[in-house]
């Protein structure tokens, strides 16, 4: 198998996540088209010499970028790695060499065409389907493109036959004549997609083909629906993860029905509408693999080109500022962004709040042959989230589909309110004039700092909102925010009076809250809203408290709270101090002591020479040589484990080992001396 060495990180981290997912996990994230062109076109990232790993991933990439990006291919780079690659030693491998190069229209590649044919020709005989799929996919792109000889394997003559005798009951097709490989969806769109090779080859009369129309008819009974996230419905085939998932197999479905249809005089009695759901389910998928990419964006190209069924689809601004510009702009396109000419797109509703704000409004058509436009909105119009209802009507005698009634999109509707009578005032007891009070300028952001207020004063905060038509305006969010000198912040709700909003805060009655502390604190002001471009937090300024003594039952002020920056800086290094070393004695009272401990040797080996110590009585043969052996080997074994015990190892690994030495030695040992005392007698009788 050939495959390029150079680093794909990003790659190989998204093929890791595609396995986390199991292959067949389906994000639905947009019911745009090209919405997730730039996420899909990350999983296909070459390496230097133009190829995308293995030769099935190079395929897999070329028919991914051919369809959404064909700018960032190197054809050159590609085609000349195709070329020079380990020749193809599969059928399947023949197909996607064969295949790629035609995507890349490679130039000079009848060495590909050269090693494929007799690959596809074997293929041809087979029983498999994916052996006849890519025995007839791959002779039609070779006689398309006049690669080869330009023969037709003669075992493409039963192939359509073979191909219908694999067909099950529910719609679905056999991967294999024994049946071992199960059945399934996916393996039904390579079916219609060979079935579809041969009729282009003339290998597939009209008779065969349309025996199929019963089986696509169960096929697509087999639909799940459910819902995008602007809650327009959505079908697809389920799969589990074992049949590739639910994306590949929709996918394949869809790009076998469209190629075998196009073949035909007309649709194999599957409603078009279907075909438009099934075609926004695949818009608004996100595939996980580059197997998936590859087969979402084949597709997605059938859908965009094929003369049966083309479905259309809306996209939609998901927000709109009547500060700006309330023009409502949508743009109507095929899957792949194609222009729709003829189209006509109408508002029928936006609803917000249960109530319709607009209904029956005729978007105009831009130059640009996609976007259509019109004057939805206006200042005056009501800020919030609504949902639009559009309905779009395709040019007549056309295959564009539409695929439902209506289509359902979410708005957002937002502008720049007005703040105005920005106040902060400190009231004397009875709260009715205030004793001091610092009028702020929003646009300038102007603060105070000489406000001062006693447990005795009330501290009221006021100010306006209005949107550009003049309306008052009442946010989602709207707090006052105290902030001692220590950092602890208290907050508090102000709430609409009239045409205002406002919070007055009875300082007496919050001194307990306040824990009695006196000094400065910092007026922050925090207003925002969904439906506000110009959402704000604004430090209005300081104002000096002064709250009695607290009483002795009062709760204390805690500790300042430590800021995160400081809670999780590094801690300060840990210098860890050694005791010294015990004094050594001198050399000389050193090596003097060894000597003493070494003397007993040595006297030992002196006094073993004078008595004439001999190995007469050793063991010369049979078992008792090998316990003799043994005996003293173990004997060794243990005064090395002592030197080992001194030298290094610990005293808990020094007793497990003497303990299995000991064992050791002394079953051989037993035997030594049994065998020794059985021939003592005999040594003397002789």
């Amino acid at each position: 198998m050939a495959v390029c060495s150079a680093s794909r990180g990003f790659m190989a981290i998204l093929a890791i996540l595609s396995l986390v997912f199991a292959g067949s996990c389906l994000v639905i994230v947009n019911a745009s088209p090209l919405a997730t062109v730039e996420a899909a076109k990350t999983l296909a990232v070459p390496s230097d010499d133009g190829c995308y790993g293995s030769l099935k991933e190079t395929f897999q990439a070329v028919k991914l970028l051919s369809v959404v990006s064909k700018a960032s291919l190197d054809s050159s780079k590609t085609c000349a790695w195709l070329k020079k690659a380990p020749a193809a030693t599969s059928a399947e491998e023949a197909f996607q060499k064969v295949s790629a190069a035609a995507a890349l229209a490679c130039k000079g590649a009848s060495g590909i065409a050269k090693e494929a044919e007799p690959l596809l020709a074997a293929a041809a005989s087979s029983s498999s389907l994916d052996q006849l799929f890519y025995a007839a996919a791959g002779t039609q792109i070779l006689k398309a493109n006049k690669w080869g000889a330009g023969s037709v394997p003669s075992g493409l003559k039963k192939a359509a036959a073979a191909i219908l005798a694999l067909k099950q009951a529910d719609g679905t097709w056999a991967t294999d004549k024994a049946g071992q490989g199960g059945s399934s969806v996916a393996a039904a769109g390579v079916a219609l997609e060979a079935l579809a090779a041969l009729k282009e080859l003339g290998l597939a009369d009209e008779k065969q083909v349309s025996a199929v129309s019963d089986a696509v008819t169960s096929l697509f009974s087999l639909l799940a629906t459910d819902s995008d996230p602007s809650g327009n419905a959505v079908s697809f085939f389920p799969a589990s993860p074992a049949e590739g998932g639910s994306l590949l197999a929709t996918a394949s479905a869809l790009t076998g029905y469209l190629a075998l249809a196009s073949t035909l005089s007309g649709p194999l009695g599957v409603r078009p509408a279907k075909i438009a759901e099934a075609g926004r389910y695949l818009v608004a998928a996100l595939p996980l693999s580059l197997a998936e990419a590859a087969a979402w964006a084949e597709a997605l190209a059938v859908l965009d080109s094929n003369p049966i069924v083309v479905p259309i689809f809306l996209s939609s601004p998901g927000h709109i500022s009547v500060s700006a510009d309330p023009t409502l702009t949508v743009r109507v396109t095929t899957a792949l962004g194609g222009k729709v000419p003829g189209a006509a797109v109408k508002l029928q509703s936006a609803t917000i709040g249960g109530g319709s704000a607009v209904s029956g409004k005729e978007l105009t058509a831009g130059k640009d042959g996609v976007s259509f436009s019109a004057k939805a909105f206006s200042k005056a119009s009501t800020l919030g989230a609504y949902t639009l209802k559009f309905k779009i009507t395709p040019p007549a005698d056309s295959a564009f589909v539409a695929g439902s009634a209506s289509v359902e999109r979410a708005l957002l509707l937002s502008a720049s309110m007005a703040v105005t009578g920005v106040s902060v005032a400190v009231l004397d007891s009875d709260g009715a004039a205030p004793e001091a009070e610092r009028q702020l300028d929003f646009e300038k952001r102007t603060n105070f700092t000489d406000l001062s207020a006693t447990h005795l004063q009330k501290l009221r905060v006021s100010l306006s909102l209005t949107t550009p038509s003049g309306k008052h305006f009442t946010p989602h969010q709207a707090v006052l925010q105290l902030v001692n000198s220590i950092g602890m912040a208290y907050s508090f709700l102000l709430k609409p009076s009239g045409s205002t909003l406002s919070v007055k805060l009875e300082l007496l009655e919050l001194m307990e809250r306040l824990f009695y502390h006196s000094g400065e604190y910092t007026l922050n002001l925090i207003v925002g809203d969904e439906a506000m471009d110009n959402s704000f937090a604004w430090q209005l300024g300081t104002v000096d408290l002064d709250l009695p003594s607290p009483p002795e039952t009062a709760p204390k002020l805690p500790p300042r709270p430590t800021p995160l920056a400081e809670r999780f800086a590094a801690k300060p290094e840990i210098a860890h101090i050694f005791r010294k070393p015990d004094s050594r004695p001198a050399f000389v009272v050193s090596y003097t002591f060894v000597a003493l401990v070494l003397l007993p040797l040595v006297v030992l080996l002196v006094g073993l020479a004078v008595l004439g110590v001999n190995l007469k009585a050793f063991p010369s043969s049979g078992v008792p040589l090998l316990s003799a052996m043994a005996f003293h080997g173990g004997i060794a074994a243990l005064l090395l484990l002592y030197v080992a015990f001194w030298v290094q190892v610990n005293l808990f690994t020094t007793l497990k080992l003497i303990v299995l030495l000991a064992v050791l030695t002394a079953i051989p040992g037993h035997q030594l001396l049994s065998y020794l005392a059985d021939a003592a007698p005999k040594a003397k009788s002789e």
